[in-house]
């Protein structure tokens, strides 16, 4: 249905904007020059310009003119685009640094001066286009820490929060807008009970919304009341300091990033336990505050993960998975290599396993994905072979549906028993069923020969 322009303005509801929205509006999205004269004259003027910048986008006079009706006729009966866009959208000639994205999430953060510094100068320039940005500080070795290249202790990764909350403080964020950070931690870390408690004092990350990453582990002891791990990675040069085999030492898990910490064949973590709190005690610390200070807030990572509705395409605070770029993929366009999906930058339509959606029942289903992107052009790549001789290659943090639930390559065992697509995949509008038929023949009881002169032919044996 597309929109004719007699709909844009007739069978409105006709209701006023409060004062406050008014308010809102001219101080927050309304478009005015460097001297301060007015641009956006109404609201009406707004949701032109934004429409307009939308409909851009498209390909053709004929086409931007239509989404153009569309957006505005949406726009004009309440449909409210995110802040950035009701602010930024078509503004390009008054302020051409700006962004339309609302959200954002930091790099991993390394342990490291020049990573920690390095991301705040991200930062800064992503909160100065208007964007608000998340991080994960858990990454951060604990206070009182040893640095060796110092020859000092560390002062922790809370200390090092306060410098991107005062850059956020000091940055003006495009449009007016205060700038908006999101910090989460690990609710492993041995300095998460500082960070629980930091919004008690007065004036401290006052920039930062903050949000532990809650596991299903530390869920479960607290229903059993056991005792809770605090604990980080161990470095490669700290190896001889503590008894690896000894489960009191060291727990082996999953860490968002490896370099320069013991790792073992599996690619898990060694991290060394700081020290054990009953998990019901750290729970009703997270309770207390989140009752008087209403943070911090729950991310349950191991359920966003396993609901997340694009787990084909990333595995949320940990990587992406990856294959090699001529793996092939069942698309609305039959088997296609990941390499040519990702330069035609074309949305998909993509063959997911049922199975693979948490059914008991076999087959495939068509669902949407996003573009294939690259998430690394110098990746280890491994090979996997299954007993059937089936081959994918793939990097270690590719995930593959077991027997066992769902698992990185590099969590993959000798018995493991993978699940291959169990339906009719995808093979694009291309050819006909005799085509299909021909193929099948030459490939079951034909060959491919030579005939000289640069001449092929296909015979079938009958």
């Amino acid at each position: 249905m597309s929109v004719s322009p007699e709909t844009l303005s007739d069978g409105r509801a006709e209701i006023e904007f409060q004062d406050a929205s008014l308010d809102i509006w001219d101080k927050k999205y309304r478009l005015k020059s460097k001297s301060g004269d007015v641009v956006d004259e109404t609201i009406d003027d707004t949701y032109k310009r934004v429409a307009r910048a939308l409909a851009d986008a498209e390909q053709g006079t004929d086409n931007r003119e239509r989404w153009y009706r569309e957006f505005l006729w949406a726009l004009r009966r309440g449909v409210i685009p995110a802040g950035r866009i009701t602010s930024n959208a078509g503004a390009q000639a008054y302020k051409p640094a700006t962004s339309t994205i609302n959200c954002t999430v930091s790099g991993t953060i390394g342990d490291s001066m020049h990573d920690i510094l390095g991301k705040v100068h991200e930062a800064g320039l992503t909160l100065k286009a208007g964007c608000g940005i998340g991080y994960e500080f858990s990454t951060l070795r604990p206070k009182g820490a040893y640095v060796s290249g110092a020859g000092a202790y560390t002062s922790g990764p809370l200390s090092f929060m306060d410098i991107y909350d005062k850059m956020c403080f000091t940055v003006s964020s495009a449009g007016g807008r205060r700038g908006a950070q999101m910090a989460t931690f690990d609710i492993s870390h041995p300095d998460v009970m500082d960070f629980i408690r930091a919004k008690r004092e007065d004036g401290v990350l006052r920039q930062f919304n903050c949000s532990l990453l809650i596991t299903d582990d530390f869920v479960n002891a607290v229903r059993d009341e056991a005792d809770w791990p605090l604990v980080f990675p161990v470095l490669e040069t700290e190896a001889d300091e503590v008894d690896l085999t000894d489960p009191k030492q060291v727990v082996w898990r999953d860490w968002p990033v490896q370099s320069g910490y013991v790792t073992d064949d599996e690619g898990l973590v060694a991290c060394k336990i700081y020290k054990t709190v009953p998990a019901k005690r750290l729970w009703n610390m997270i309770m207390s505050s989140t009752y008087d200070f209403a943070e911090p807030g729950f991310i349950l990572v191991d359920r966003i993960n396993e609901q997340n509705n694009n787990w084909f395409v990333e595995n949320i605070r940990a990587t992406n998975p990856c294959v090699t770029a001529d793996t092939r993929l069942h698309t609305q366009y039959g088997l296609v290599r990941a390499g040519d999906l990702y330069r035609s930058g074309e949305a998909l339509e993509v063959t997911v396993d049922r199975r693979a959606l948490g059914e008991s029942a076999r087959g495939c289903e068509q669902r949407s994905a996003v573009p294939v992107f690259m998430t690394s052009d110098d990746a280890d790549v491994y090979r996997v072979t299954t007993e059937d001789g089936y081959e994918i290659e793939a990097t270690e943090w590719h995930d593959f549906y077991t027997e066992r639930g769902k698992l990185p390559l590099k969590e993959l065992r000798d018995d493991d028993r993978l699940l291959v697509q169990s339906g009719k995949g995808q093979f694009g509008t291309q050819g006909s069923a005799e085509l299909g038929v021909l193929l099948g023949l030459i490939a079951g009881d034909g060959q491919i020969t030579h005939r000289g002169n640069d001449q092929i032919a296909a015979v079938i044996n009958f």
